[in-house]
């Protein structure tokens, strides 16, 4: 698991978020939110009730 993400295009980080920003948000970039919508099981209510470990 992980506590950031960052996306890249074309050799540049488009988007850098914590993971639980991620899942109250939605990302800025229409790239990144590209890639979530073609993951297969994403699912933004579901990411929103997953539980963090500080």
């Amino acid at each position: 698991m992980c506590d950031r993400l960052a996306v890249m295009n074309r050799g540049l980080v488009v988007e850098e978020m914590d993971v639980a920003t991620l899942r109250r948000e939605d990302p800025r970039e229409p790239y990144t939110r590209q890639i979530l919508l073609s993951s297969r099981g994403y699912d933004r209510e579901a990411a929103a009730r997953m539980v963090t470990y500080d």
